[in-house]
């Protein structure tokens, strides 16, 4: 999850959220937009890979897939819950072994020139030095590294979580953490992230808009992926009566399908450098 505010570090890390965000978000959203991420990352076997902000380790378990026995992943991030998730998903015939680190995205723990591909999943945005955040990235890195950062776009969709805020905020709920409900805080654009690369010290980066829709079965399954949102433990505090409001309206806002089926687009920006 990266060094944030330590308000919205406590919300990230409350124990009721990796679970919830891995049963409610992990399919849905996040393992489809792993794979475009590493599929721009272009892993082979045999990599060294540090993945930043690794949450419940969705990046990180598709990548000791793909780098194979012969390779390696750690997984870093500031949660201990999230990566105790992680970690128990760890082990799979065929993977990469893997460690686990609890640290700052701002502070990482490792040797210089230490990782042949450093990956970040819809983190950097989080992080309120996100240059020093990329600069450890590259600073990891050996020469001939790839690093490759995934992160929300301004001024485009972004699935359940605009809806989310939009509820929240017109209910009158107060905000877990400083400038919650302004999403665009949350959010980068093509400038702000080539910016925050090149000041980081990278000589060049591509940068592509991808976007990819999720899907959940219906609206209950839909809005319960609120538990696994740093506004999970907001909502969960609320009396029942006013909780199920809540999620009735973020349903409302969100729609379904004919066959009940709730699908949201989401668009990110995909930045890649290469030595």
């Amino acid at each position: 999850m990266g060094e944030q505010d330590p308000a919205i570090s406590r919300a990230f890390v409350e124990a009721s959220v990796p679970a919830a965000y891995d049963r409610f978000m992990r399919p849905q959203l996040f393992e489809p937009w792993a794979s475009a991420l590493i599929a721009a990352a272009e892993l082979g076997l045999g990599l060294r890979v540090l993945d930043v902000a690794s949450g419940t380790g969705v990046v990180a378990h598709a990548a000791a897939d793909m780098v194979g026995p012969s390779g390696a992943v750690t997984a870093s991030d500031i949660s201990a819950a999230m990566l105790d998730v992680n970690r128990s998903r760890a082990g799979r015939e065929g993977a990469a072994p893997m460690e686990f680190v609890e640290c700052s995205a701002t502070s990482l723990p490792f040797p210089t020139a230490n990782f042949d591909a450093v990956l970040c999943q819809h983190s950097l945005q989080f992080i309120p030095d996100r240059v020093a955040a990329v600069s450890e990235m590259r600073r990891v890195l050996v020469s001939a590294g790839v690093a490759a950062v995934s992160v929300w776009v301004k001024g485009s969709p972004h699935g359940l979580f605009s809806p989310v805020v939009e509820t929240l905020a017109a209910a009158g709920l107060p905000e877990p953490f400083p400038d919650a409900y302004l999403w665009s805080t949350h959010c980068m654009s093509e400038a702000e992230l080539r910016h925050t690369f090149l000041s980081a010290g990278f000589a060049t980066v591509s940068i592509d808009t991808r976007s990819i829709t999720a899907v959940w079965p219906d609206s209950a399954t839909a809005t319960a992926a609120v538990q696994g949102m740093p506004y999970g433990p907001l909502v969960a505090s609320l009396p029942k009566e006013q909780r199920q409001a809540i999620l009735d309206e973020i349903a409302a806002r969100l729609g379904h399908e004919a066959d009940g089926s709730v699908r949201c687009e989401t668009s990110a920006l995909v930045a890649v450098s290469r030595g």
